[in-house]
């Protein structure tokens, strides 16, 4: 009996990409070349398809040009076998010199299609998306628990396992088997579901799908209307399904039938997960608890995730400025409006002093630019009233939360915060930044909220939004930020906080929190007393 290779079908894919006018990335040639790494079998098909497919290249020319006579061949006296060692070996410089050849223009990353936004109790085969992650097109395998997917074509997606489900583009996805509820946000309408027996069109709506391991599909339509086609004829006409219908499309059947309904929502899953926050995961927290009164910079030591306490300016930190008016660090209690229940929002907090002042203190973990990974993170701050402003004139209001490097305290950074006329802004590298059209509340206590995504290859993606005492705070990330950064490639490791407040008035901040993920830094308990 013999047993089928279970790496023939990705390598027969890999090598018809390889002679598809060098289609193959450098990712797929790495895998390529472990497939052909010491299996004489493998190699030999590769062997095999390279000179098929040369031949095949040299009939196609041959035609395009005047027939010539060909000598008579004459038979060769004796057949010839290669020896395995000499295919492997054959195989390896055919496929190295193929891939230097195919591989010489620079390869683009493939752009990511949706984000997860949350997950809970999710045991995955194979790779693991974690909250916040950005995910490119491909499989998924949910073995069992729940996750909760936002396409960048606005429409949201809940998986319980088991299930299994490949993301094609930001408004397409093909479902093999398991369970999806799907809610399209405004706007987003148009999103396409396949399964093995239909296909789902949503029209500005809220469904759930159950797939089972035969293929057959349980439509429930909560909201708005679904176009369904069941795909085991061509000749299959679209039904349009509506607010309470419910129909199952069978391998057996070209029209589907009616069954009971199931109000089931996106929401009920999440209310049912019951999201709660992970301080638990956060990288670096400073609650400044402390008792009323002024201290000096290396008294404020407490704290998670810090590597040393709180400075000033070093000399060669701001070579055109002048040292800061104050050095002494000023906690106050009770001057912040705690909206949000963040733990120890009451309990102790830094006044930044009129003028210009900067506070900077090292994290021991930081912010790896150079890898691939995603970092939130949140501050409190109360703006003082910024109605007698003149952006024109000195001195301007301004507070900033900057990421810098120790390494290079002037060179790569990622700053935070808002203009003169409150418009909150990203900043990074020279000055250049990208600026809200939305604005910031004054006379408030805001939450801001930053995500991070550094990528090792491709462009890294920096997201920001203000949050007033009015915005109520969702389990998850929002589907709209203030500010989305453009253009930013950094490799630097960001060590440093600099906190920097400037203007007549003083300012109040309080809760910095940096984590892996959204809940890991953003105070979601309020919501779930109010649902």
């Amino acid at each position: 009996m013999s047993f089928p290779n279970p790496s023939s079908p990705r390598l027969e894919r890999l090598i018809r990409q390889l002679s598809d006018e060098g289609s193959l990335t450098h990712e797929d040639s790495a895998k390529l070349n472990e497939l052909l790494r010491g299996d004489v079998d493998a190699c030999e098909r590769y062997l095999n398809h390279m000179a098929v497919d040369a031949q095949l290249t040299r009939e196609a020319r041959s035609l395009e040009q005047p027939s010539l006579p060909f000598p008579e061949r004459k038979p060769l006296r004796k057949s010839f076998r290669p020896s395995p060692r000499w295919i492997v070996a054959a195989a390896a410089a055919i496929a190295l010199g193929a891939l230097a050849w195919f591989n010489a223009p620079p390869i683009q990353e493939p752009q990511p299609i949706a984000t997860v936004l949350f997950s809970e109790s999710a045991q995955w085969r194979g790779s693991v998306p974690e909250e916040g992650q950005s995910l490119q097109p491909g499989p998924l395998h949910l073995k069992s628990g729940l996750a909760v997917l936002r396409f960048n074509g606005g429409t949201e997606l809940a998986l319980r396992g088991p299930a299994k489900i490949e993301l094609l583009s930001s408004g397409h996805a093909s479902m093999p088997s398991g369970r999806a509820f799907v809610r399209a946000t405004e706007g987003a309408q148009g999103f396409t579901l396949t399964t093995p027996s239909s296909e789902l069109v949503e029209l500005g709506t809220e469904f759930s799908v159950m797939v089972d391991p035969s293929g057959a599909t349980r439509v429930h339509v909560i909201d708005g209307e679904v176009s369904g086609r069941s795909t085991q004829s061509i000749a299959s006409q679209p039904v349009l399904l509506q607010s309470g219908d419910a129909l199952s499309f069978e391998h057996t059947h070209n029209v589907p039938t009616e069954i009971p309904f199931d109000p089931t929502r996106l929401a009920d899953i999440i209310r049912q997960a019951q999201p709660r926050e992970r301080p638990d995961l956060m990288l670096a927290y400073e609650g400044f608890h402390y008792d009323v009164g002024r201290y000096q910079p290396e008294d404020i030591t407490r704290g998670k995730g810090w590597a040393g306490p709180w400075r000033l300016r070093e000399t060669a930190e701001r070579p055109h400025s002048q040292p800061d008016e104050t050095t002494d660090m000023h906690i106050v209690h009770g001057k912040l409006n705690v909206v949000w229940p963040v733990e120890g929002g009451r309990l102790g907090m830094l006044e930044m002093p009129p003028g210009k002042t900067y506070r900077i203190r090292p994290m021991k973990h930081g912010i790896d630019m150079g890898s691939n990974s995603v970092r939130y993170f949140s501050l409190m701050v109360h703006e003082p009233d910024h109605s007698d402003t003149n952006p024109r004139k000195s001195p301007r209001e301004s507070v900033r939360l900057t990421f810098r490097s120790s390494a290079n305290y002037l060179g790569d950074h990622l700053s935070f915060g808002i203009t003169n006329r409150l418009h909150p802004q990203i900043q990074t590298q020279s000055g250049v930044g990208v600026v809200s059209a939305a604005k910031a509340p004054s006379k408030q206590t805001t939450l801001w909220i930053g995500k991070i995504v550094s990528r090792k290859h491709g462009e890294d993606e920096i997201s920001f939004r203000i949050y007033g005492e009015d915005d109520p705070l969702d389990y998850a990330e929002p589907a709209a930020w203030h500010v989305l950064s453009r253009g930013v490639h950094q490799d630097t490791r960001l060590d440093l906080l600099v906190l920097t407040s400037e203007g007549k008035s003083s300012r109040v901040i309080d809760e910095f929190r940096l984590g892996p993920t959204w809940r890991s830094v953003v105070p979601i308990q309020v919501l779930l007393t109010a649902n």
